[in-house]
Order: structure tokens, then C-alpha cells, then sequence
């Protein structure tokens, strides 16, 4: 079964966990493992897998013929009877190629590698559309769950996660 050391999860299940974990809860992905498979994977044991997985970076081979930003925001943890905490992110989606979504201190520290919009747009390159802002809901559908609070460790891999399942 090219089971990993110290797991007991096949690499085909491991997959099936992510696909569903990127669509819903781990609740609810518990849930239908356990309906689709008869196999019970709690959903801390989900989590820990996301948490593990190594999630391909987007690699851009090919000239970008648009590329859009949009952004969203994600209920962030707080101790007991603290006041919530929103914390804003970005989504960059090179259309029909790749996308990345990350919390927006990644825009300072990655400034660099973020592109130079009003050069796009000089030379005729389309910086914006509606199907970014779909894409960057269906992003935002997983995160914003009812009453869902994120740990700011764990969001940046969920955001990747949803993106890779999405472009």
C-alpha cells in the first residue's frame, strides 16, 4: 500500500482526505470518509495531515496573458472571551495557470516577487476580471465557515491547499 513510516494512511487516502478537507470541515470530511469508505479518520488526524502535506508551489512557464488580485478575511482564534480577530488575505490568480492566496504581510515580505501592475497594463495585459472574484469566493467558501476560527499557523496551508484544488 506505500504506506509512509509512522503512518497509517495510504497515499491514495491521504489524497482523498485533502480533496475533501479542501471543500469543507474536517468534521464533515470525517463524515464522509466514513459514509464513501467505512474507514473512520478523525478530524484532528485530517488536520495533522494538511498540516504535513507538502503542497506544490504554482510555477508560471508561460507568459501571463492576465493575472488579478482580490482579497477576503479570516477569523483568526482568540482565548476565551476575547473580541474576535480579523486578519485580511490576498489572492493572486494568473488566469487558467495557477493561483496563491497568502495573509497580506506576505506582501511585504515577498515584495519583490509581486508583480509591477501598471507595467501589465502597458503592455496590454488584462489585470482583472469577474472570474477571479469567483475564484477567489470559492477560496474564501472553505475559510469562512459558520463560526469557524482559524489558528494564523494553520490558515496559510489551507489557503494553499484550496488554491491548488482550484486552479
Amino acid at each position: 500500500m506505500k504506506l509512509k513510516k509512522g503512518t497509517r494512511l495510504s497515499p491514495h487516502l491521504e489524497k482523498c482526505c485533502l480533496l475533501l478537507v479542501a471543500n469543507e470541515s474536517f468534521a464533515n470530511a470525517q463524515t464522509d470518509i466514513e459514509t464513501l469508505m467505512g474507514i473512520k479518520i478523525p478530524h484532528s488526524t485530517q488536520h495533522r495531515v494538511v498540516n504535513n502535506y507538502d503542497l506544490p508551489e504554482p510555477k508560471i512557464t508561460k507568459r501571463a496573458e492576465s493575472l488579478s488580485v482580490d482579497g477576503g478575511t479570516i477569523r483568526l482564534r482568540t482565548a476565551l472571551g476575547e473580541k474576535s480577530e480579523w486578519k485580511n488575505y490576498k489572492a493572486i490568480k494568473i488566469h487558467e495557470r495557477a493561483g496563491i492566496a497568502f495573509f497580506q504581510n506576505y506582501l511585504r515580505k515577498h515584495r519583490s516577487r509581486i508583480p509591477d501592475y501598471q507595467l501589465y497594463q502597458s503592455l496590454g495585459i488584462c489585470i482583472g476580471s469577474g472570474s477571479v472574484e469567483s475564484w477567489i469566493k470559492q477560496i474564501a467558501s472553505r475559510v469562512k465557515i459558520i463560526g469557524a476560527q482559524w489558528s494564523s499557523e494553520n490558515v496559510p496551508q489551507i489557503l494553499k491547499l484550496r488554491c491548488v484544488t482550484r486552479s
